[in-house]
């Protein structure tokens, strides 16, 4: 009996330490639990929210320099503005007078008004402006970017464009961070692969949904991508979807980023990526679909589309021939007929 009550004592103990045991840890698999329901949402637009704030540091920084300030007319201007809201405000760079004007308004109406000058251009302060902080001050402010859209970044280095400015530094005898001024050296005429400056500006930056900015589906094509792919525009305009989109304005209608992607950059020469944009908007697109539909084809050009450039001068030349045999044959009829109505007296 004895063996019995102390076998049942041991048991109860055995338990009693189990279930302290499983009190103590709910904490974690609650939290645990918790964090899954957190972030159910898209790994893509958890980290979009999570890397867009902006960088508590330059936060800071452009806070303290507000407290130099300087009274205009009826303007208060602070901080950096108090010098580069001066529109003759100039500098000289590689022989040719260059700008540094900024203009306040613009600027207080961008995404990055909080963050302050020193969130792009890091380093700089009220101090004297000389090297080393002004060397390649244009290529650190580009590259910042990086510092608080490091999502948005990793993309960008996947795409075409990074490539290409990779393969540019590369021919330039620098890194990443290297002279990015004027025109590579990948080829004559070729332009400068762009950055994120280059297509959703600088000091007035504005949210990519306003209706203003360059990079919204609207703009796009003639205010960002139009500027380095003029002959691409130009058949995109030609398109239906181009006509849609500018003549129409219809929101509707794909852009540019809608098909080549934004960031990641595409230039959909791969089956699989054509189809994959096609299928944006054209669920049941095949490859058999792209292949018999070309966006950006170009009727005068023989050596890429010679089927298309021959049905089109056919078309020309079948209705010159009309024309050239319709007006003669009518104008000769009208005098025959003039002819027999002075004959007949009529």
């Amino acid at each position: 009996m004895r063996g019995i009550r102390k076998n049942f004592k041991a048991k109860a103990f055995f338990v009693w330490i189990i279930t302290i045991c499983l009190l103590l840890s709910m904490p974690m698999f609650t939290a645990t639990a918790f964090s899954k329901i957190r972030y159910a949402e898209p790994e893509e637009e958890r980290l979009e929210r999570i890397l867009s704030r902006p960088n508590k540091r330059a936060v800071d920084t452009a806070k303290a320099l507000q407290s130099f300030t300087f009274k205009r007319g009826k303007t208060v201007l602070a901080g950096c503005l108090v010098c580069h809201s001066d529109k003759y405000l100039t500098t000289f760079e590689g022989g040719k007078r260059l700008s540094l004007y900024v203009d306040p308004e613009k600027f207080s109406k961008s995404v990055h008004s909080e963050v302050g000058c020193v969130g792009c251009h890091v380093g700089w302060g009220l101090q004297a402006h000389k090297p080393p902080m002004t060397d390649n001050w244009r290529d650190v402010a580009k590259m910042a970017c990086k510092n608080c859209h490091d999502y948005q970044f990793v993309k960008f280095s996947k795409s075409l464009h990074f490539k290409r400015l990779t393969e540019s530094k590369k021919s330039e005898g620098g890194g990443l961070e290297a002279s990015s001024s004027g025109e590579d050296k990948l080829g004559e005429g070729a332009k400068r692969p762009p950055t994120c400056f280059d297509c959703h500006g600088n000091h007035e930056i504005v949210k990519v949904s306003a209706k203003n900015s360059p990079v919204s589906p609207r703009n796009a094509p003639e205010e960002v991508c139009g500027k380095c792919h003029e002959h691409q525009l130009e058949t995109y305009l030609e398109n239906y979807h181009g006509k849609t989109l500018v003549v129409l304005d219809d929101d509707r209608t794909p852009s540019c980023f809608e098909c080549h992607s934004n960031h990641n950059i595409k230039n959909l020469k791969n089956k699989d990526d054509a189809v994959s944009a096609c299928r944006g908007c054209h669920k049941n697109a095949t490859a058999a679909f792209v292949g018999s539909f070309e966006i950006h084809a170009d009727e005068n050009s023989f050596e890429h589309y010679p089927v298309l450039f021959v049905v089109k001068w056919a078309m020309i030349g079948l209705l010159a021939g009309v024309f050239l045999f319709f007006y003669p044959h009518t104008a000769l009829w009208l005098i025959r007929k003039l002819k027999e109505n002075n004959k007949h007296g009529h």
